[in-house]
């Protein structure tokens, strides 16, 4: 009776094994792990000269609510995005969902601030960074949820 639970444990263990060469940030999953170094950094640098050059007219809120609010805005995702880099380099199992939630506020911001920029005479240039802001969830949203390295990576 012990040898077949032993058995069929080999057998459980064989057929949950994963290809090693799928293991580890390599292949495509290099450009998130670059773009999650990447835009925080950004996001902070971008955020530190947004506070400084408009410093003087934050002082009166209540005339600047859209460009508090973009600060607000700008603050949660840089923090969200940093949290989503180290779960990402740690590789915990819950990349996957963390990097859509991302992927998907950013679309919800891209379309927040299309709606007020379009308001504010610069429509083309939010239509184009919501056309990229798509465009780049299109494609890796499907990525995450059905990668083979994906899943061989996240783990932990």
């Amino acid at each position: 009776m012990t040898g077949q639970v032993e058995a069929s444990e080999g057998a459980v263990s064989t057929t949950n094994a994963v290809d090693p060469k799928l293991i580890g940030i390599r292949g495509w999953l290099i450009l998130p792990a670059i773009e999650l170094v990447v835009c925080p950094i950004l996001s902070v640098v971008i955020l530190i000269a947004t506070f400084v050059m408009f410093s003087d007219y934050l002082r009166d809120i209540d005339g600047n609510t859209p460009l508090v609010f973009q600060l607000a805005v700008g603050v949660g995702l840089t923090l969200f995005s940093i949290y989503t880099a180290i779960q990402f380099f740690k590789k915990k199992r819950n990349v996957p969902s963390i990097l859509i939630t991302l992927m998907l506020l950013g679309i919800g911001v891209s379309i927040l601030t299309y709606v007020v920029e379009t308001h504010s005479g610069k429509r083309d240039e939010a239509l184009v960074r919501l056309a990229i802001q798509g465009l780049s969830t299109a494609i890796w949203i499907p990525y995450f949820m059905i990668s083979k390295r994906v899943k061989a990576t996240s783990v932990n």
